[in-house]
């Protein structure tokens, strides 16, 4: 009698059993995405600003000291934050959140401050600083002086003011007086029209400034609190949030600007509501105490 084993019922059984420990595998074991809300992106690291004075556009100005992220804000923790979780694909984690309004930028700073620990900064009207009660027209520009509020007293995250900003990007009391924050050749700290190959790059791929902050020339530009002066009078004060004007503060270039839009002390200015861009991001800063 022949007893060798059939080869072929031999290798059928082999796979047979592979497919089912297999399967079975896959059914017992979690399927996490890299974004999952059990598994949160990181805190944003802060890097502390010592205060002093300086020129912020022909004005002698004194600083206090403050936080200021060292990176813009990502999409993973901007999406983490505002949603509860990241809808980005992981490839995407290093790239700075864009298509933001003046408006997304301080819902976000509130809702970082709760998930935090802080005291929100910012309260809309008599509904208080949880952006989930106020109203469905709170972000309308013409009600920005007269409903939103701004208590610069408290701990939370807040958008900087332009002198903040402008310190900040230009190195505070470690500056080299460089024409972009950093240095003086663009392209080594700063993603811009000539060597970014118009699109945005992810945060940290260049040189930081003195102080160690990334990308504040070029990659994305950046929101700020300030409105544009009704006069159109060029010379605000530090830290006061009570100009008047709908438009509101962008500072730092992006990666389709030209080199001059690149430097510390260029100002621009967009509609805060209606201002959703792919070359538009945002930082976050606040009180040292």
């Amino acid at each position: 009698m022949n007893t060798k084993p059939r080869h072929g019922l031999y290798l059928l059984l082999l796979l047979l059993l592979s497919i089912l420990f297999s399967c079975d595998k896959q059914s017992t074991e979690p399927q996490l995405s890299p974004h999952s809300p059990l598994d949160p992106p990181p805190v944003p690291a802060q890097i502390l600003v010592e205060g002093g004075s300086f020129t912020f556009h022909n004005l002698s100005v004194q600083i206090d000291s403050f936080y200021m992220d060292k990176y813009e804000v990502r999409q993973d923790h901007y999406n983490a934050v505002v949603y509860g979780f990241s809808k980005v694909d992981a490839k995407q984690n290093d790239i700075p959140v864009y298509y933001v309004s003046w408006f997304d930028a301080i819902k976000y700073c509130n809702l970082r401050s709760r998930l935090e620990g802080f005291d929100p900064v910012y309260s809309y009207d008599s509904y208080g600083n949880d952006p989930a009660l106020w109203p469905s027209n709170w972000a309308d520009p013409q009600r920005i002086n007269r409903k939103l509020h701004f208590d610069n007293s408290v701990d939370g995250y807040r958008l900087p003011t332009e002198a903040e900003w402008e310190y900040a990007a230009g190195g505070g009391k470690l500056t080299r007086h460089c024409t972009y924050s950093g240095s003086d050749t663009l392209s080594l700290v700063g993603w811009h029209k000539l060597n970014s190959g118009t699109s945005v790059h992810p945060i940290g791929w260049l040189r930081p400034n003195e102080l160690g902050f990334y990308d504040m020339s070029g990659n994305l530009w950046e929101w700020c609190w300030d409105a544009r002066p009704a006069s159109l009078n060029p010379h605000n004060v530090a830290s006061s949030p009570a100009y008047t004007g709908f438009k509101r503060a962008l500072r730092g270039g992006a990666y389709n600007s030209s080199e001059l839009r690149c430097r510390v002390d260029y100002r621009y200015w967009a509609l805060p509501g209606t201002n959703r861009s792919p070359s538009i991001g945002f930082r976050v800063c606040r009180n040292a105490g």
